[in-house]
C-alpha cells in the first residue's frame, strides 16, 4: 500500500529523509507551495538557505479560504497575486532609505534591491524582524525563526546595506542622501489610562519580551488580543504561577484567524490562564493589586506584576518631520495604522510600495 506523509513537512531536507528512512512513499506539500513556488527547485539546485519557509501561520492561506476570500501567503504575498504583483527592474536606479527592519520594512528593502535600486536598510535594534522576534520566542511559534533567517539571506545577497543599532533621526546624513524614503518605524504600546499605571511593577508587553524585566509568580495581563495570549503563554513557560487576563470584551484572541484561535483559547485553558471579560472600567492600581468594575460589582486581584498588551499606537513623529523636506516620502505598516496590526498587512505593504518606486 503507498503511503503519502502530509502535514507540516516545509523542509525538502525533512522530506528527503522521510523517504530515505522509509517511512513513507511520496511527501505531499501544499501550503510551503505558497510561501515559496520554487521550494523544490531550490532544493535540487542546493540552495536551500535561499527558500522562503511555511511557518504555519494560515493567516493569509487558510483563514482567507475560510472567509470566502482568494489564497495568499503572509510571506509571500505574490501568492495568488502572480499577475498583478510583477517584478519588474526600475526604469530609474535611486538610493532608498527604509527605515524601519520589521516585516515591512525587509520586504521593501528586498523587492527595492531585486529591482535594482541602492538600499539602505537602518534600524535601532540589534536585529532585523522587528515584532517578529517576538513572535518567535512564543511556545510553540518557533517557525518564525525561518522567516527572519530567510530574509537576512536575501538582504545579504542582493547587497542591502544594514545598519543595526542606528537610530535615525531627521538631520542623519543617511537621509540627506536618500532620494526616496520608506518609513517602517512600526508601533509602540499603548500604556492605559488607568490612575497608578506608572507604579514601578506596571509593565508593557514589549518590556517582557525583550527581557527587560524578571517574572513574578502572579501576573495580571491587561489585555486579552492575539499579543496578550501570545504573552500570557510565554509567561507561563519562563514560570509564573498564576496568570489573569483582563480586557473589556467578553471574547478573547479577537483578532486571532479561525484555523488557529480555537487552539489558542484551548492552550490557555489548560494552561489554568484565567480570562475575566466584560470589565467596564479599571478604577486603579495600588498596592500589588488591580481594582476594576465588573457586572456593577467592584473587584480586585492581586499581583506581583501587571504587563498592559492593550492595543498600540503608531511610532510615526519621524514620518511627520521628513515630510516636511522636498523627499518622496511613504510610511507602511504599524507606523502607518496601529489599529490593525499583523505583519501580513505590514509585509504586503512593504512589497507594493517597493513595486511603485
Amino acid at each position: 500500500m503507498p503511503v503519502i506523509a502530509s502535514n507540516r513537512i516545509n523542509n525538502p531536507v525533512d522530506a528527503e529523509q522521510i523517504l530515505l528512512n522509509g517511512d513513507a512513499d511520496l511527501i505531499s506539500m501544499a501550503r510551503p507551495f505558497l510561501a515559496d513556488p520554487a521550494i523544490l527547485t531550490k532544493a535540487y539546485e542546493n540552495r536551500v538557505e535561499d527558500i522562503n519557509t511555511c511557518i504555519a501561520c494560515n493567516q493569509a492561506c487558510l483563514d482567507h479560504v475560510f472567509e470566502l476570500k482568494p489564497a495568499s501567503c503572509l510571506v509571500n504575498p505574490e501568492a495568488g497575486r502572480e499577475l498583478e504583483l510583477e517584478l519588474i527592474p526600475a526604469t530609474v536606479k535611486k538610493r532608498v532609505l527604509v527605515i524601519g527592519a520589521g516585516p515591512g520594512g525587509i520586504e521593501a528593502a528586498r523587492v527595492l534591491a531585486l529591482r535594482g535600486h541602492q538600499v539602505v536598510l537602518a534600524d535601532q535594534n540589534d536585529a532585523i524582524g522587528g515584532q517578529l522576534n517576538f513572535s518567535r520566542i512564543v511556545p510553540g511559534k518557533s517557525e518564525f525563526n525561518e522567516t527572519i533567517r530567510y530574509y537576512k539571506t536575501q538582504l545579504s545577497k542582493l547587497n542591502v546595506q544594514v545598519r543595526l543599532k542606528h537610530r535615525i533621526t531627521a538631520d542623519d546624513p543617511l537621509v540627506a542622501q536618500a532620494d526616496e524614503i520608506i518609513i517602517a518605524t512600526g508601533i509602540e504600546p499603548r500604556k492605559p489610562d488607568i490612575l497608578g499605571v506608572n507604579n514601578e511593577y506596571v509593565v508593557s508587553y514589549k518590556d517582557i519580551f525583550e527581557d527587560r524585566v524578571p517574572v513574578k509568580e502572579n501576573i495580571v495581563i491587561i489585555g486579552g488580543g492575539g499579543v496578550a495570549c501570545d504573552l500570557a503563554i510565554l509567561l507561563k513557560q519562563k514560570g509564573a504561577k498564576e496568570i489573569t487576563m483582563l480586557q473589556r470584551s467578553k471574547a478573547f484572541a479577537r483578532g486571532i484567524g479561525k484555523t488557529t484561535r480555537w487552539a489558542t483559547l484551548m492552550e490557555l485553558n489548560m494552561k489554568n490562564i484565567r480570562m475575566i471579560g466584560g470589565i467596564s472600567e479599571y478604577k486603579a492600581i495600588d498596592q500589588g493589586e488591580i481594582t476594576f468594575l465588573r457586572e456593577g460589582a467592584l473587584r480586585s486581584i492581586p499581583a506581583d506584576l501587571i504587563v498592559y498588551a492593550s492595543g498600540q499606537l503608531p511610532n510615526n513623529s519621524l514620518y511627520n518631520k521628513l515630510t516636511e523636506s522636498k523627499k518622496p516620502v511613504h510610511i507602511i505598516g504599524g507606523a502607518k495604522d496601529a489599529s490593525e496590526l499583523d505583519a501580513k498587512k505590514a509585509i504586503y505593504e512593504g512589497t507594493i510600495v517597493a513595486r511603485e518606486i
